[in-house]
Protein backbone atom coordinates (compact mmCIF):
# COMPACT_ATOMS: atom_id res chain seq x y z
CA UNK A 1 0.00 0.00 0.00
CA UNK A 2 1.51 3.39 -1.02
CA UNK A 3 2.55 5.69 1.83
CA UNK A 4 -0.06 8.37 1.03
CA UNK A 5 -2.87 5.80 0.99
CA UNK A 6 -1.65 4.18 4.21
CA UNK A 7 -1.40 7.59 5.88
CA UNK A 8 -4.96 8.50 4.84
CA UNK A 9 -6.37 5.25 6.23
CA UNK A 10 -4.41 5.77 9.46
CA UNK A 11 -6.37 9.01 9.90
CA UNK A 12 -9.71 7.67 8.72
CA UNK A 13 -9.95 4.41 10.69
CA UNK A 14 -9.73 5.99 14.18
CA UNK A 15 -12.26 8.63 13.12
CA UNK A 16 -14.70 5.91 12.02
CA UNK A 17 -14.11 4.04 15.28
CA UNK A 18 -14.95 7.21 17.20
CA UNK A 19 -18.06 8.13 15.21
CA UNK A 20 -21.61 6.98 15.87
CA UNK A 21 -23.00 8.18 12.53
CA UNK A 22 -21.03 7.93 9.28
CA UNK A 23 -22.32 10.06 6.42
CA UNK A 24 -20.89 8.83 3.10
CA UNK A 25 -21.08 11.48 0.36
CA UNK A 26 -21.61 10.20 -3.19
CA UNK A 27 -21.43 12.08 -6.49
CA UNK A 28 -24.86 12.09 -8.15
CA UNK A 29 -23.25 11.67 -11.56
CA UNK A 30 -21.75 8.32 -10.54
CA UNK A 31 -23.03 7.16 -7.14
CA UNK A 32 -21.84 3.58 -7.49
CA UNK A 33 -18.36 4.63 -8.62
CA UNK A 34 -17.95 6.93 -5.62
CA UNK A 35 -19.01 4.41 -2.97
CA UNK A 36 -16.44 2.82 -0.68
CA UNK A 37 -17.31 -0.82 -0.05
CA UNK A 38 -14.52 -0.96 2.52
CA UNK A 39 -15.98 1.81 4.66
CA UNK A 40 -19.55 0.59 4.25
CA UNK A 41 -18.53 -2.87 5.45
CA UNK A 42 -16.70 -1.40 8.45
CA UNK A 43 -19.83 0.53 9.44
CA UNK A 44 -22.49 -2.06 8.63
CA UNK A 45 -20.56 -4.82 10.43
CA UNK A 46 -20.80 -2.75 13.61
CA UNK A 47 -24.04 -2.97 15.57
CA UNK A 48 -23.42 0.41 17.20
CA UNK A 49 -22.97 2.61 14.13
CA UNK A 50 -25.38 4.25 11.70
CA UNK A 51 -24.59 4.60 7.98
CA UNK A 52 -26.28 7.33 5.94
CA UNK A 53 -25.65 7.71 2.20
CA UNK A 54 -25.86 11.23 0.77
CA UNK A 55 -26.17 11.76 -2.98
CA UNK A 56 -24.66 15.20 -3.61
CA UNK A 57 -24.52 17.44 -6.71
CA UNK A 58 -28.09 16.57 -7.67
CA UNK A 59 -28.25 19.73 -9.79
CA UNK A 60 -25.97 18.02 -12.34
CA UNK A 61 -28.28 15.05 -12.97
CA UNK A 62 -31.92 14.63 -14.13
CA UNK A 63 -34.25 14.08 -11.19
CA UNK A 64 -35.50 10.70 -12.45
CA UNK A 65 -31.90 9.41 -12.47
CA UNK A 66 -31.45 10.53 -8.86
CA UNK A 67 -34.68 8.75 -7.87
CA UNK A 68 -33.46 5.52 -9.51
CA UNK A 69 -30.27 5.61 -7.45
CA UNK A 70 -32.17 6.43 -4.25
CA UNK A 71 -34.41 3.38 -4.73
CA UNK A 72 -31.41 1.12 -5.33
CA UNK A 73 -29.16 2.45 -2.56
CA UNK A 74 -31.98 2.45 -0.01
CA UNK A 75 -31.48 -1.31 0.20
CA UNK A 76 -28.01 -0.60 1.63
CA UNK A 77 -28.72 2.28 4.02
CA UNK A 78 -30.94 5.36 4.40
CA UNK A 79 -30.35 7.80 1.53
CA UNK A 80 -30.54 11.59 1.44
CA UNK A 81 -30.10 13.86 -1.57
CA UNK A 82 -28.71 17.38 -1.63
CA UNK A 83 -26.96 20.03 -3.67
CA UNK A 84 -24.60 21.20 -0.93
CA UNK A 85 -23.45 24.31 -2.76
CA UNK A 86 -26.87 25.87 -2.12
CA UNK A 87 -27.01 26.64 1.64
CA UNK A 88 -30.80 27.00 1.57
CA UNK A 89 -31.01 23.20 1.34
CA UNK A 90 -29.13 22.62 4.58
CA UNK A 91 -31.98 23.22 7.05
CA UNK A 92 -34.19 20.65 5.30
CA UNK A 93 -31.24 18.26 5.01
CA UNK A 94 -30.47 18.51 8.73
CA UNK A 95 -34.10 17.83 9.57
CA UNK A 96 -34.09 14.66 7.48
CA UNK A 97 -30.73 13.54 8.88
CA UNK A 98 -31.99 13.96 12.44
CA UNK A 99 -35.11 12.01 11.51
CA UNK A 100 -33.07 9.08 10.17
CA UNK A 101 -30.91 8.99 13.28
CA UNK A 102 -33.86 9.24 15.68
CA UNK A 103 -35.66 6.40 13.88
CA UNK A 104 -32.61 4.17 14.24
CA UNK A 105 -32.60 1.67 17.16
CA UNK A 106 -29.31 3.15 18.39
CA UNK A 107 -30.97 6.46 19.17
CA UNK A 108 -33.60 5.03 21.50
CA UNK A 109 -32.76 5.97 25.04
CA UNK A 110 -29.48 7.56 24.00
CA UNK A 111 -28.25 10.00 26.61
CA UNK A 112 -24.83 10.63 25.10
CA UNK A 113 -24.01 12.95 22.25
CA UNK A 114 -24.06 11.33 18.82
CA UNK A 115 -20.84 11.92 16.89
CA UNK A 116 -21.14 12.40 13.12
CA UNK A 117 -18.32 11.83 10.62
CA UNK A 118 -18.66 12.93 6.99
CA UNK A 119 -16.58 10.87 4.55
CA UNK A 120 -16.20 10.85 0.78
CA UNK A 121 -13.80 10.66 -2.11
CA UNK A 122 -12.10 13.84 -3.34
CA UNK A 123 -14.45 15.98 -5.46
CA UNK A 124 -17.60 14.30 -4.12
CA UNK A 125 -18.63 17.57 -2.51
CA UNK A 126 -17.79 16.38 1.00
CA UNK A 127 -15.99 19.59 1.94
CA UNK A 128 -18.83 21.74 0.57
CA UNK A 129 -21.34 19.79 2.65
CA UNK A 130 -19.23 20.10 5.80
CA UNK A 131 -18.81 23.83 5.21
CA UNK A 132 -22.57 24.27 4.80
CA UNK A 133 -23.33 22.20 7.90
CA UNK A 134 -20.86 24.06 10.09
CA UNK A 135 -21.41 27.63 8.92
CA UNK A 136 -21.63 29.89 11.98
CA UNK A 137 -21.06 26.88 14.24
CA UNK A 138 -18.31 26.89 16.88
CA UNK A 139 -15.66 24.22 17.33
CA UNK A 140 -15.04 22.91 20.83
CA UNK A 141 -12.14 20.84 22.11
CA UNK A 142 -13.13 17.41 23.33
CA UNK A 143 -10.46 15.70 25.36
CA UNK A 144 -12.65 14.67 28.29
CA UNK A 145 -15.50 12.91 26.50
CA UNK A 146 -15.14 9.16 26.15
CA UNK A 147 -14.23 8.01 22.67
CA UNK A 148 -12.57 11.24 21.54
CA UNK A 149 -8.85 11.47 20.96
CA UNK A 150 -7.28 14.26 22.98
CA UNK A 151 -7.19 17.46 20.98
CA UNK A 152 -9.73 16.36 18.34
CA UNK A 153 -12.33 19.04 17.72
CA UNK A 154 -16.06 18.58 17.41
CA UNK A 155 -18.63 21.03 16.08
CA UNK A 156 -22.08 21.23 17.60
CA UNK A 157 -24.80 20.70 14.99
CA UNK A 158 -27.69 20.32 17.44
CA UNK A 159 -28.28 19.40 21.08
CA UNK A 160 -27.33 15.76 20.52
CA UNK A 161 -25.37 15.84 17.26
CA UNK A 162 -21.71 16.77 17.02
CA UNK A 163 -19.61 16.73 13.86
CA UNK A 164 -16.13 15.24 14.23
CA UNK A 165 -13.80 17.87 12.79
CA UNK A 166 -11.23 15.65 11.11
CA UNK A 167 -10.41 14.85 7.46
CA UNK A 168 -12.83 12.28 6.08
CA UNK A 169 -11.14 11.84 2.72
CA UNK A 170 -11.41 8.29 1.40
CA UNK A 171 -8.09 7.33 -0.24
CA UNK A 172 -8.67 6.27 -3.87
CA UNK A 173 -7.40 3.09 -5.49
CA UNK A 174 -4.06 4.22 -6.91
CA UNK A 175 -3.92 1.23 -9.27
CA UNK A 176 -7.01 2.48 -11.16
CA UNK A 177 -5.87 5.56 -13.08
CA UNK A 178 -9.11 5.96 -15.03
CA UNK A 179 -11.12 5.75 -11.82
CA UNK A 180 -8.84 8.28 -10.14
CA UNK A 181 -9.09 10.67 -13.08
CA UNK A 182 -12.81 10.43 -13.88
CA UNK A 183 -14.71 8.93 -10.93
CA UNK A 184 -13.04 10.20 -7.76
CA UNK A 185 -11.19 13.02 -9.59
CA UNK A 186 -8.34 12.48 -7.16
CA UNK A 187 -5.43 12.83 -9.57
CA UNK A 188 -4.40 15.95 -11.47
CA UNK A 189 -4.04 15.83 -15.28
CA UNK A 190 -0.30 16.48 -14.91
CA UNK A 191 0.17 13.24 -12.95
CA UNK A 192 -1.75 10.96 -15.31
CA UNK A 193 0.49 8.54 -17.19
CA UNK A 194 -1.87 6.98 -19.75
CA UNK A 195 -3.69 10.07 -21.04
CA UNK A 196 -5.01 8.31 -24.15
CA UNK A 197 -6.90 5.66 -22.18
CA UNK A 198 -8.48 8.34 -19.99
CA UNK A 199 -9.56 10.34 -23.06
CA UNK A 200 -10.96 7.16 -24.65
CA UNK A 201 -13.11 6.74 -21.54
CA UNK A 202 -14.26 10.38 -21.55
CA UNK A 203 -15.41 10.02 -25.16
CA UNK A 204 -17.10 6.70 -24.39
CA UNK A 205 -18.99 8.16 -21.43
CA UNK A 206 -19.86 11.59 -22.82
CA UNK A 207 -20.29 10.69 -26.48
CA UNK A 208 -18.77 12.40 -29.50
CA UNK A 209 -21.91 14.39 -30.31
CA UNK A 210 -21.98 15.98 -26.84
CA UNK A 211 -18.26 16.81 -26.95
CA UNK A 212 -18.63 18.37 -30.41
CA UNK A 213 -21.42 20.57 -29.05
CA UNK A 214 -19.47 21.58 -25.94
CA UNK A 215 -16.29 22.53 -27.80
CA UNK A 216 -17.77 23.79 -31.07
CA UNK A 217 -16.11 21.29 -33.38
CA UNK A 218 -17.44 18.73 -35.85
CA UNK A 219 -15.25 15.67 -35.35
CA UNK A 220 -16.06 12.17 -36.55
CA UNK A 221 -13.69 10.23 -34.29
CA UNK A 222 -11.19 10.67 -31.46
CA UNK A 223 -8.17 11.65 -33.56
CA UNK A 224 -10.22 14.11 -35.60
CA UNK A 225 -11.60 15.58 -32.37
CA UNK A 226 -8.13 16.05 -30.88
CA UNK A 227 -6.89 17.67 -34.10
CA UNK A 228 -9.83 20.06 -34.39
CA UNK A 229 -9.82 21.03 -30.72
CA UNK A 230 -6.04 21.51 -30.72
CA UNK A 231 -6.27 23.92 -33.66
CA UNK A 232 -9.29 25.71 -32.19
CA UNK A 233 -7.52 26.31 -28.86
CA UNK A 234 -4.11 27.08 -30.37
CA UNK A 235 -2.33 24.08 -28.87
CA UNK A 236 0.20 23.98 -31.70
CA UNK A 237 3.89 23.22 -31.92
CA UNK A 238 6.23 24.35 -34.67
CA UNK A 239 5.00 23.31 -38.07
CA UNK A 240 1.37 23.39 -36.95
CA UNK A 241 1.45 20.01 -35.22
CA UNK A 242 -1.14 19.69 -32.45
CA UNK A 243 0.23 19.34 -28.91
CA UNK A 244 -1.92 16.35 -28.01
CA UNK A 245 -0.88 16.38 -24.36
CA UNK A 246 -2.35 19.89 -23.95
CA UNK A 247 -5.66 18.74 -25.44
CA UNK A 248 -5.66 15.74 -23.09
CA UNK A 249 -5.04 17.95 -20.05
CA UNK A 250 -7.80 20.37 -21.09
CA UNK A 251 -10.37 17.59 -21.43
CA UNK A 252 -9.46 16.00 -18.11
CA UNK A 253 -9.54 19.38 -16.32
CA UNK A 254 -12.94 20.16 -17.82
CA UNK A 255 -14.25 16.72 -16.86
CA UNK A 256 -13.08 17.09 -13.27
CA UNK A 257 -14.54 20.62 -13.09
CA UNK A 258 -17.94 19.38 -14.28
CA UNK A 259 -17.87 21.27 -17.58
CA UNK A 260 -18.43 18.01 -19.46
CA UNK A 261 -21.84 16.90 -18.24
CA UNK A 262 -22.48 13.20 -17.84
CA UNK A 263 -24.30 10.81 -15.55
CA UNK A 264 -24.84 7.12 -14.96
CA UNK A 265 -28.26 5.53 -14.72
CA UNK A 266 -28.72 2.64 -12.35
CA UNK A 267 -28.47 -0.65 -14.25
CA UNK A 268 -30.85 -3.18 -12.64
CA UNK A 269 -29.40 -6.02 -14.74
CA UNK A 270 -25.88 -5.38 -13.42
CA UNK A 271 -26.55 -3.60 -10.11
CA UNK A 272 -22.92 -3.72 -8.93
CA UNK A 273 -21.65 -1.88 -12.00
CA UNK A 274 -21.33 1.90 -12.13
CA UNK A 275 -24.46 1.88 -14.27
CA UNK A 276 -25.34 2.82 -17.82
CA UNK A 277 -23.99 6.09 -19.22
CA UNK A 278 -26.86 8.52 -19.64
CA UNK A 279 -27.26 11.18 -22.30
CA UNK A 280 -25.06 14.09 -21.21
CA UNK A 281 -26.44 17.58 -20.96
CA UNK A 282 -24.50 20.26 -22.81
Amino acid sequence: MPFVTRYAWNILRPAIDTADVIVEVLDARNPQGTRSSKIEKMVLDSTRKILVLVINKTDLVPSDVVHEWVRFLSHVAPVLTICAKYPSNIREFMGKLKGIIKDHPRWEGASLKMRVLVVGYPNSGKSTLIQALTENKKSVRSSSQAGFTRGVQKIKLSEKLYLIDTPGVIPPDESDEIGQALDTCSISPQKIIDHESVIDEIIRRAGMAALNAIYGVDAIDQMDFIEQLGHKRGFLARGGRVKEIEVFKLLIRDWQAGKIRYHYRHNPIHPDSNGTPGIPRG
